[in-house]
């Protein structure tokens, strides 16, 4: 006891003073920390992904077969399937304003995209701006990739001045312009922008917690379209409550991760429940972008046709053969426009 007292009197006050800067710590520090973290870190999550939508719809658009149209191309630009060469593809019958409508050969081909491309890239870069307004809530990751993100959409100018300039030169008395009417010359940067937003997908999957149905449907659409269809059914099964209006899409990726997994049998069960009740009216072409796996499984097939006619199927196989070839189209044409620009790489800038 002798040595306990003696000693007592460093050590005690010692403890107390370690207990008194822990809970001085804990009250003060940690937990109004913690409370602003529970509040604003959602909001640079819904920032972060409202970047990645906006990127989504600059490759969206690069791809697109006709003003105002989705393209054939959205599973793969959110599965990460889009090649370089699918990307300078796209570019083919895109331009950046109607200034560069000069050439009669490929006119109506052209689908002008400038100012949504401008559009986009300034929404991308105010985002990036609000994330880092709170940068004590951003990983040293994240904001590393939103830098690059943010250095790589401002490599080229796509401010009001530059969209809407005409690209006519006037040289000695003659105005020349540029051969090559399309921005196939930015193929490299939309290549290099498209890795980054496949790293912010891949980021946002995995280690967000912040969720919205946008969000929820992305990220179950990226893991099905990754073909980790385990993980998609895990994802699935996690988060079926959160959206009870939309139980029928996330039942339909279920019996395709099925399906796709081997596990047709429970597939056909799957199908079977979803469509026993004919949603969406009995339109079956509504539910296109799932039932197309299963368009020539015969039993598959069977299962739809209990309650829904033939007509009804041969409308969903009609529009299905229709979207197809029109995806092959779009495929031939720009294949010719590449050719045709390449050829016209080597001529000197036309003369007006």
């Amino acid at each position: 006891m002798s040595i306990w007292a003696k000693n007592s009197v460093f050590i005690f006050p010692l403890i107390l003073s370690l207990f008194s800067a822990l809970i001085f710590w804990l009250f003060f520090s940690y937990i109004p920390q913690r409370t602003r973290q529970n509040k604003i870190r959602p909001l640079v999550e819904m920032d972060i992904n409202n970047i990645r939508g906006s990127l989504f719809s600059i490759f969206d658009r690069i791809m697109s077969h006709a003003e105002h149209s989705p393209s054939y191309f959205q599973s793969e630009i959110k599965s990460g399937k889009l090649s370089d060469q699918d990307i300078n593809l796209g570019l083919q019958n895109k331009c950046l304003n109607e200034h560069y409508l000069y050439n009669e050969a490929v006119n109506t081909k052209m689908l002008i995209i400038g100012e949504a491309i401008g559009r986009h890239a300034n929404t991308i870069d105010r985002l990036v701006d609000k994330a880092l307004n709170f940068s004590q809530f951003v990983s040293s990751d994240e904001i590393i990739l939103l830098e690059r993100i943010r250095e790589n959409v401002r490599r080229y100018d796509f401010g009001a001045e530059e969209i809407n300039k005409n690209p006519a030169t006037q040289i000695g008395g003659h105005v020349y312009k540029p051969v090559v009417t399309n921005i196939s010359y930015r193929s490299q940067n939309f290549s290099e922008l498209y890795l980054l937003y496949l790293e912010l997908q891949k980021l946002s999957a995995k280690h967000f917690k912040h969720l919205d149905r946008n969000i929820i449907i992305n990220n179950i659409q990226y893991l099905y379209g990754r073909d980790q269809y385990k993980n998609c059914m895990a994802y699935i099964r996690k988060h079926l409550n959160l959206l009870p209006d939309d139980k029928k899409f996330m039942w339909n990726y279920m019996a395709l991760c099925l399906y796709k997994n081997g596990a047709k049998q429970a597939a056909y069960k799957e199908l079977y429940y979803i469509y026993n009740d004919r949603p969406y009216s009995g339109s079956l072409v509504s539910s296109r972008s799932f039932l197309e796996p299963f368009i020539n499984d015969q039993r598959a097939i069977e299962i739809l046709l209990i309650n829904h006619t033939s007509q009804e199927f041969e409308a969903l196989k009609k529009i299905l053969e229709e979207e197809a070839e029109n995806r092959t189209n779009y495929l031939k044409l720009n294949s010719l426009l590449l050719q045709y620009f390449e050829e016209l790489k080597s001529r000197p800038q036309q003369r007006a």
